[in-house]
């Protein structure tokens, strides 16, 4: 008879009795056999295709773009994981942004000054990507952040478009609310440079912060948190092992962690974990931390990140 060993017991011991061992993580997330599913709840854009509230499997991104809204916290953060890992078992519930008549999406704004007396480039960065822009001594500076619109926006799977005014570039985030910037924390991260000795300059507001420095997000009558509490209540009793949220209020980490504690119970006994993400400072995480102490709820810090809070998630 082929031997079983367990841990702390040698194979000399020969006294009967009844014995057993339980192994934690063993194996990767995505084997075949113990698959820990991860589902993702976030908000989606209007232009999304997928209904609030409802689980959707994802396949590819193409799904993810279309689903979620290109550039939503949904789909940058699906986007990313599959990237990085190509066969987990990956769904996603999907909720509205806050909304009624006082709900503002963050902004922020790059300007440039004086028109260019020579031939060089500027760089934008937008979530940790270089937008390079070149001009001449014929440019002007409206045409430079033109020229910088049109780029930044043909990348639709930024999480911000840009609008420009006589050389002024305003970024604005995809959905409103304090989750993409509210001023002190800057979840999107842009800033700008420009090659010097070519008579123009560049200054973006949220060189240290990021969006939320220009205009501050402000959430509606509906919440985003409210939103999300209904989102994570669509999934009720489903087992999703690994469920990631990019709300990282207070008040949206408390309902998370409620709904995993509940999931968690003798009954159902969905057992799951859940992740958020932060790009303040350390100080303001450990408070967020510390004030929901809960061992199944993980906070994901990387101050000033490149990454926004869905890009850290996934």
């Amino acid at each position: 008879m082929a031997e079983i060993p367990i841990t702390g017991v040698p194979s000399s011991y020969v006294t009967p009795g009844v014995y057993g061992e339980i192994l934690f993580n063993q194996g990767p997330s995505n084997a075949g056999e113990v698959a820990r599913e991860v589902c993702f709840v976030m908000p989606k854009t209007a232009a999304g295709t997928w209904t609030v509230n409802e689980l959707y499997q994802v396949r590819n991104e193409a799904d993810a773009k279309t689903g979620a809204g290109a550039g939503s916290p949904l789909h940058r953060a699906l986007r990313i994981f599959m990237r990085n890992n190509k066969q987990a078992k990956l769904w996603a519930v999907p909720y509205a942004e806050t909304s009624t008549s006082t709900d503002v999406a963050a902004t922020g704004t790059i300007t440039w000054a004086t028109d260019p007396t020579g031939t060089g480039k500027t760089v934008v960065t937008v979530c940790g990507e270089k937008i390079t822009v070149g001009f001449t001594d014929d440019d002007t500076v409206t045409t430079i952040a033109t020229n910088a619109k049109n780029a930044i926006n043909a990348r639709d799977w930024l999480p911000v478009t840009a609008t420009n005014a006589a050389g002024v570039l305003t970024l604005t985030a995809k959905i409103d609310g304090i989750s993409q910037g509210d001023g002190t924390v800057g979840v999107i991260r842009f800033r700008a440079i420009i090659d010097s000795g070519k008579g123009t300059t560049v200054a973006a507001s949220g060189a240290a912060l990021g969006l939320g420095t220009g205009t501050a997000g402000a959430e509606g009558t509906t919440t985003e948190i409210a939103n999300l509490t209904a989102a994570l209540a669509a999934l009720g009793s489903t087992r999703k092992y690994y469920v990631g949220v990019s709300a990282w209020a207070a008040g949206a980490l408390a309902a998370t962690s409620a709904h995993i504690l509940d999931k968690s119970q003798p009954r159902p006994g969905a057992r799951s974990v859940a992740l958020a993400g932060y790009t303040g400072s350390v100080s303001s995480a450990s408070t967020l931390a510390t004030t929901e102490n809960y061992h199944r709820l993980g906070i994901v810090c990387q101050p000033n990140s490149e990454h926004d809070v869905a890009e850290l998630v996934g």
